[in-house]
This record gives C-alpha cells, sequence and structure tokens, in this order.
C-alpha cells in the first residue's frame, strides 16, 4: 500500500507545470481547511494552548501565501482564499486530523523538493510543515 502511494505522489511530482497547477489549488484548499480549525481553536482554547493556536494559524496562512506563489509561478492563479469552517468535532479529533493532513502535506512537499525551480522553495514548505506538526503534537500534549 505504501509503494502505491508513493508511487502515486511521485505521478503528481513529476507531471507538468501546467498540471501541478491543479495540484497547487488542492494543496491551498487543503492549508485553508487548516486554517479554519486553527482559527476556530485560536476561539475556543485559552491561555497558552490559545497562544499555539494563533501560530499554528498565522503558520497556515503564511504556507498558502507561499502556495499561491508558487501556483502563479506554474502560470496560473485560483484566486484568493479563505479559511473554510471546520466541521462541528471535539478539539482533540480536529487537532489530529491537522496532525496527519500536515504529514501528509509535508510528505507531498518533500517530494517536489526535486523540481528544478521551485523545489527549494517546496523543500522550505515541508520543514515548516515538520515543524508544525511538532506543534499540533505539543498543542494536543497540552491539553488538560
Amino acid at each position: 500500500m505504501k509503494e502505491q502511494w508513493e508511487s502515486q505522489v511521485w505521478q503528481r511530482v513529476r507531471q507538468p507545470m501546467a498540471a501541478s497547477g491543479e495540484n497547487l489549488r488542492v494543496l491551498r484548499r487543503e492549508s485553508m481547511c487548516l486554517a479554519g480549525i486553527y482559527r476556530k481553536l485560536e476561539n475556543t482554547l485559552r491561555g497558552s494552548s490559545r497562544e499555539q493556536a494563533a501560530v499554528l494559524y498565522r503558520q497556515e496562512l503564511e504556507n498558502e501565501a507561499i502556495l499561491r506563489g508558487l501556483e502563479r509561478l506554474s502560470g496560473g492563479d485560483s484566486g484568493p482564499m479563505r479559511p473554510v469552517s471546520p466541521p462541528e468535532e471535539g478539539t482533540a479529533r480536529l487537532l489530529n486530523q491537522c496532525f496527519r493532513s500536515t504529514c501528509r502535506a509535508q510528505t507531498e512537499y518533500l517530494a517536489r523538493s526535486a523540481e528544478p525551480e521551485t523545489g527549494i522553495v517546496f523543500r522550505l514548505l515541508a520543514d515548516n510543515a515538520a515543524a508544525r506538526c511538532a506543534g499540533i503534537a505539543r498543542l494536543l500534549g497540552s491539553l488538560g
């Protein structure tokens, strides 16, 4: 199963830039779904947990801006996106979803880091996603 998944990731990475514009839109939408969760948590959590959620929210907005820039570089632009309202779920469940989604994005970014023109930016996105995974785990661990 893992080999099939890795094969699919590499297949997407090797697609022409025009096709990767669609993939960037998907990554941007996923980023805005995460931003919506972090915004909700920022409004519902208290103390240092609230501050951690605020940091994750700002980082996700920055992530989406970089992805939009990459989309523009590839010749597309699906326009501005807004954070997506999350489903009504518990905090731990939302953070679990964020962790898994961010790990998947990190893997996608790392796979794209081999691209000749934009690889260095995808490497930065991969490193940032790894740091967000640690932040999500820290937040999840600090919940009472």
